[in-house]
């Protein structure tokens, strides 16, 4: 019983650490894809969120994910993605984005062929 006791309160001691951890805010980021062709999209969240899921994104499509705001809300990550111009033109761009979330709920930018070459 024992045992069974300290197993229950290792699990609710485990529970409320991952609440805690869980109540860092966030801002939802809205990708736009206008590079005209599809492209694969992914985020880097340099806040402790790591890499977001890996998507194809069609050309005009929207690609939406979740970054940490940090302390004094600033969003910290780099934006990854890569296309296929034609079947032997494959580019890949990538672009860093610090800024203060300023209370928004969202971020929004745009996809781009003009974005560095990562």
């Amino acid at each position: 019983m024992k045992a069974f006791l300290a197993g229950v309160a290792i699990a609710l001691l485990a529970g409320t650490v991952a609440v805690h951890a869980d109540d860092k805010k966030t801002v939802k980021v809205t990708l736009n894809n206008k590079t005209g062709f599809t492209a694969i999209v992914q985020i880097y969240d340099h806040n402790g969120g790591g890499y977001s899921r890996l998507e194809d994104v069609t050309s005009g499509g929207t690609y939406l994910a979740t970054a940490y705001l940090d302390d004094r809300d600033y969003a910290d990550f780099k934006v990854i993605f890569g296309y296929e111009e034609s079947p032997s033109t494959k580019r890949s761009r990538c672009f860093d984005v610090r800024t203060n979330a300023n209370g928004s709920s969202e971020l929004p930018y745009d996809l781009t062929t003009s974005a560095a070459t990562c």
